[in-house]
């Protein structure tokens, strides 16, 4: 946390879910908390799963305190939350990129 600024580390686990590799370039997502909009993030670097393989990757994503809504600040001031990240994935695809649209929900928490 910094005087105008929040910044969060966000989870990912992807799996591919079919026997033939797959080649993701990047990603990009919507993050809301409690059903509250925060703002956009992304992961940039390329992410080369197997078939029927699983990775990790965490996506840091800043918020601009000044610019949030009074709820955003008290809803970061929880212990815990309701996550939903909606976006992305880029894929690379005969040679071409394909987008994946994926969405998810958890229950997080808040503090170290």
């Amino acid at each position: 946390v910094r005087v105008t600024g929040v910044a969060m580390d966000v989870r990912f686990r992807i799996h591919n879910t079919n026997p033939e590799p797959l080649e993701i370039e990047n990603l990009e997502y919507r993050l809301d908390l409690n059903g509250v909009r925060l703002g956009g993030g992304y992961y940039s670097e390329p992410i080369r799963l197997r078939g029927f393989d699983e990775a990790k990757i965490v996506s840091r994503f800043h918020l601009n305190m000044l610019s949030l809504p009074a709820g955003v600040q008290e809803i970061l001031s929880s212990d815990r939350a309701r996550a939903r990240a909606r976006g992305a994935f880029f894929v690379r695809e005969d040679g071409g990129l394909r987008k994946l649209r994926f969405s998810t929900e958890a229950e997080v928490e808040l503090r170290d």
